[in-house]
């Protein structure tokens, strides 16, 4: 059983067209992302099925993820994070995050504007190089995933800049595959090194000239490294 969780200013339809498997559960909550309604879900969908669980998530989903991997070893058999990171603000003893004054300025618009704040940050989920993905994701997929709900985006927002889970990295024995593409500019790839050097079973999946989200500009190849590996 696959049990995803999308990241924040987005719905389960992120995931759409990424797979038709029927051993996948697309984690949705009007109250996301609160952790303590997710874990139950996460052990009552994990109760209810025998097949090996595991987890994807992306972004702040990799980072609810990572407390699930943490809280409930027993129940995962494998991790993926995708373009995730442990801490999301940078500090002092943490430079692998964006500076928590960008958070604090999307809040702000989400105040005035919410869907047009969602939709410049799809915007910086997309390199350089993938110009031409970004124009088709606001085209075709943005408005199917931009959500309405003003206060999941702004406990989303504060779960961003409150949330630090180094300290639980070491402590995670869960085999863990890290997704993550070299020019990120949400979580920067620093963020994806991070994390596989502090978990000890992992192994870190490069997707070179990728943004933040890769699973949508290079399918195919996320596909095999959630499925095949």
């Amino acid at each position: 059983m696959f049990f995803f969780i999308h990241g924040w200013a987005s719905t389960p339809m992120v995931w759409a067209g990424l797979t038709d498997r029927k051993d996948c559960y697309f984690y949705d909550s009007s109250t996301y992302p609160n952790y303590q309604e997710l874990s139950k879900i996460f052990i009552d969908v994990a109760d209810k099925t025998d097949s090996p669980h595991i987890l994807v998530g992306w972004s702040l989903g990799g980072m609810l993820a990572l407390q699930l991997a943490f809280d409930f070893p027993g129940k995962i058999d494998k991790l993926i994070l995708i373009s995730s990171t442990a801490k999301f603000t940078a500090d002092d003893s943490y430079t692998a995050g964006i500076h928590p004054s960008i958070v604090k300025n999307l809040a702000r618009k989400i105040n005035s504007d919410s869907v047009a704040a969602q939709k410049n940050f799809y915007k910086l989920m997309f390199s350089k190089q993938e110009d031409h993905a970004c124009n088709e994701f606001l085209d075709e997929s943005a408005e199917k995933i931009v959500t309405k709900n003003i206060l999941s985006l702004k406990n989303g927002l504060q779960y961003l800049l409150d949330t630090d889970l180094r300290n639980l990295l070491s402590s995670i024995n869960v085999q863990t595959n890290i997704i993550h593409g070299t020019d990120d500019s949400i979580c920067p790839f620093s963020a994806a090194q991070y994390l596989a050097n502090h978990i000890a079973e992992s192994t870190l999946s490069v997707i070179q000239g990728a943004g933040h989200i890769p699973f949508y500009t290079q399918k195919e190849v996320c596909k095999n490294l959630i499925f095949n590996m």
